[in-house]
């Protein structure tokens, strides 16, 4: 789609392609240490980010030191901090002791705004250098005079903070003449000395340059570009120095940054678990990598020292001037799950946003950073955490089978969830959400309110109970393996464990004990409903389930459809052929669309189906994109803001059947039944409301119609499972339990249900998807007795003869069948 549209001209957003085979042995760009920020003294940012960097991977922690307050002067040259000063470096101290005693630290400057920094720090239009030292020097004393910090070693000293910024007296020079004078105490014999840690990347080499008594080259990313953040590495490092970042801001930073050599990172704030699972991940090996150096973003896939895979996409925190980069991870030579979903190809999306939503304001502990970034889990089997995302689940516990459910059904905040009987009530159901950064949200199907440790306890035995829509940390979870198909829950605030209190039938949060009560198991309880719209396309574009007709324009004609329920189906020219469907058709949160195509070829943004409002909000499936892929977009902020999932072009003048599934934040692009590719769509149906809903045609007008044929187009409000889209297609093999193998228990299924007509989707027994269940689905099961199918059947163009029967058992068959079927014979149809 090139669409000059008023002097514009519209592009396609770039997939960033990164392939990896997951057994390969990988390179090593691991970073050397890791830090702990303290200079936003915030319990909770210190406490977030040891457990989700893990304790044993935190080498040291950042503390500042305070030319807001004058020296005191001791004499004979001796100098100390003032009371205020002490005081405000206690803070640091009391954070950095959750990481135990005598731990490394580094020394950076603060409270030097210009308004704020005290006048003895200033000479002239520039800095005292002298002082300067001094109170750096006065700072280390100081803490190495603490209890449980004497002999800490100093790794190192930042003298200049973001110096482009907010220090209007600071100079190249005098940074290189404060390092010097630092140099001459031997209590910094071992410590580097960065410089020049500048705000905007685009800055850092000229002040660098002019600083020759620096030992580590230093720039934070909050201005600038990604391209000069990195071309700065690669400079610090060709001077001999190694490149250390003590303010890192962005999942993108620590992605480019490990790439290029990067030997020290500290991250600002809190660390949550997807850059915590980066930062473990990243002492492993490297499979794959990309840049888009253009929307200022990076993507890779890492193997961690524990053999766990990964896949990670990330951005900058405050790029406003980019798009959101795509990038499309390709295992390439075996299937893998990513996220529970066995496919060979995931897609992330980045964020430009600087906070993706912060409903209470807190801009803290709830995982909406944008510079978070995006991730997903990359498992060999099924035997990891399930595809949670989008589907409803009972969450039972593994002590006593008891289920998760909300008291009495209540759909007000503040009801308590506890563990109970299963009864089948819809507020024991739970539909599960997975964020871009690994966490997860359980919504009450009844109320749908969000499961929170209440208050955000961080104790034994905080209640847990429904509150809100997932506004904070307190209301996110995420899952680690307990064998034996269980798992633990974990809370995003607390870290700790999900517990069926013993004392009671309450659950709580309690420390890791390795219970049973602390154990759960999800078992699938997705709904059932059948499609809200069904477009079977037999001679006209009517809904066959409801009143939801589309019109048709042009002058399309119908042709015999590819099988069975879908023996019809409607022909569009190319030229003037196309349906509109009624508006809010397809305004569900969640949601699945699928059909049989044949495409006859023809130019690139043909769509198969465009749901939208106009060129700004949509969500469209094209046969072809200009670079070759099939794809699936949703935006609600024109092609820029496009979120995608991508394959191989749709193969001309063959039936496919395709389907779309849209649930939590998780997107699939069915081929034939079977997932082709999955990954992150953070947006919802709902989230633009569509009205202008088209098969054939684009919202852009540009766009060619679409050429070929299309039968059987069914629409649901919900995302369904991997099962349910492979029941949407005929077997044609009679395996009717799909267990692999034609056999008696096929046959077994089929007699149950002879006789039966009139079904909107294909039924057990239902071999041919002709809606009915008689002789002929007997003869599909007859001819391929004995053979063993894939899961799900066979393709319906790759039947073969196979051996029948043995002749004494088809005799025996065939008088039960004779007596079934005079029976079971006219029995009316049912839904």
């Amino acid at each position: 789609m090139l669409l000059v549209f008023a002097g514009w001209q519209a592009t396609a957003m770039a997939i960033n392609t990164i392939e990896f085979s997951p057994t390969a042995v990988g390179e090593s760009k691991s970073v050397g240490t890791w830090g702990v920020d303290t200079a936003w003294p915030n319990y909770d940012n210190v406490r977030q980010s040891i457990e989700n960097i893990g304790r044993s991977n935190v080498d040291i922690v950042r503390m500042l030191v305070y030319v807001d307050e004058p020296l005191v002067d001791l004499g004979s040259g001796n100098y100390e901090l003032n009371a205020a000063a002490k005081a405000k470096v206690n803070q640091h101290l009391e954070l950095a002791q959750q990481l135990g005693i005598n731990v490394p630290y580094t020394l950076g400057i603060g409270g030097s705004d210009p308004d704020s920094i005290d006048p003895s720090y200033v000479s002239g239009s520039g800095i005292n250098v002298t002082n300067y030292a001094r109170v750096i020097k006065a700072t280390q004393e100081y803490i190495n005079s603490r209890p449980n910090f004497t002999s800490s070693p100093l790794y190192a000293v930042e003298p200049f903070n973001e110096p482009d910024f907010n220090f209007t007296q600071a100079n190249p020079a005098d940074l290189n003449s404060i390092i010097a004078e630092l140099k001459t105490y031997p209590a910094f014999d071992d410590t580097y000395f960065m410089a020049p840690s500048t705000l905007n990347s685009d800055n850092a080499q000229w002040w660098y340059d002019q600083v020759p008594e620096a030992t580590a080259g230093s720039s934070h990313l909050l201005a600038g570009s990604l391209t000069s953040w990195t071309n700065f590495i690669d400079h610090v490092e060709n001077t001999g120095n190694p490149f250390m970042n003590p303010e890192l801001h962005s999942m993108g930073e620590i992605l480019a940054g490990a790439e290029r050599g990067m030997t020290m990172g500290m991250v600002w704030a809190d660390v949550l678990r997807g850059r915590g699972t980066l930062i473990q991940a990243s002492d492993g090996d490297r499979l794959g990598y990309a840049e888009d150096f253009g929307n200022q973003s990076a993507g890779a896939v890492y193997r961690a020292p524990d053999g766990e895979l990964y896949a990670f996409a990330g951005g900058l925190e405050r790029d406003y001037t980019g798009s959101p980069s795509v990038y499309r991870f390709v295992s390439t030579d075996q299937d893998v799950y990513f996220n529970g979903i066995r496919v060979r190809e995931y897609m992330l999306q980045t964020n430009t946003d600087h906070v993706v939503s912060d409903t209470d304001n807190d801009f803290a502990n709830d995982g909406s950073w944008s510079s978070e970034g995006a991730y997903a889990d990359i498992d060999f089997d099924d035997s990891g955490v399930p595809a949670l995302d989008g589907y409803r689940w009972k969450i039972v516990n593994a002590l006593d089978g008891s289920v998760m459910e909300v008291v009495d059904g209540g759909t007000n905040d503040g009801a308590q969830i506890r563990s109970a009987s299963d009864d089948g009530g819809l507020n024991q159901l739970w539909r599960i959400t997975r964020t871009r950064n690994g966490y997860y949200h359980l919504y009450n199907a009844n109320s749908g309110r969000t499961a929170e440790v209440a208050g955000r306890s961080l104790g034994n035995g905080g209640d847990v109970i429904q509150w809100g829509t997932a506004d904070h940390s307190g209301q996110q979870w995420y899952v680690d393996e307990a064998g034996n198909g269980s798992f633990y829950l974990r809370n995003a605030n607390s870290h700790m464990y999900l517990d069926a209190d013993l004392g009671s039938t309450n659950i709580i949060q309690w420390q890791f004990n390795g219970g049973l009560n602390q154990q759960w198991q999800f078992v699938l309880a997705n709904p059932t409903d059948g499609p809200t719209a069904q477009y079977l396309l037999r001679g006209n574009a009517n809904d066959s389930v409801g009143s939801n007709h589309a019109t048709t324009h042009g002058s399309p004609t119908y042709t015999t459809g590819p099988i069975g329920r879908a023996n019809q189906a409607i022909v569009l020219d190319g030229a003037d052929d196309y349906l509109q469907l009624p508006s809010g058709i397809a305004s569900s949160e969640d949601l699945t669309i699928a059909t049989w195509v044949k495409w006859n070829g023809g130019g690139d943004w043909q769509r198969i189906f465009d749901f939208g409002n106009d060129t700004n909000s949509y969500m469209f499936l094209t046969p072809q994109a200009p670079d070759g892929t099939m794809r699936f977009a949703i935006t609600d902020s024109s092609n820029g803001g496009e979120q995608i999932l991508a394959t191989d072009a749709l193969p001309i003048g063959e039936w496919v059947h395709l389907a779309i599934t849209l649930g939590g934040n998780t997107g699939i692009l069915y081929i034939n039944g079977q997932p082709q590719v999955a990954g992150q769509i953070l947006l919802d149906p709902t989230d633009i409301n569509p009205t202008i809903n088209l098969i054939g045609d684009s919202q852009w007008a540009s766009d060619p119609l679409f050429s070929g044929s299309l039968a059987d187009f069914q629409i649901y409000d919900y995302a369904l499972t991997p099962e349910q889209i492979a029941a949407l297609l005929p077997t044609n093999s009679g395996d009717f339990n799909n267990d692999g193998i034609v056999n008696l228990a096929d046959y077994t299924l089929w007699r149950d249900h002879l006789g039966l007509t009139g079904q909107a989707l294909y039924s057990p027994g239902d071999a041919n998807g002709d809606g009915a269940v008689d002789a002929a689905d007997y003869s599909i099961w007859k001819a391929n007795f004995g053979r063993t199918v894939s899961s799900g059947g066979v393709r319906i163009d790759a039947l073969a003869a196979v051996p029948e029967p043995a002749s004494v058992s088809c005799a025996l068959l065939a008088l039960v069948v004779a007596a079934s079927f005079g029976r079971r014979l006219g029995r009316g149809s049912i839904r």
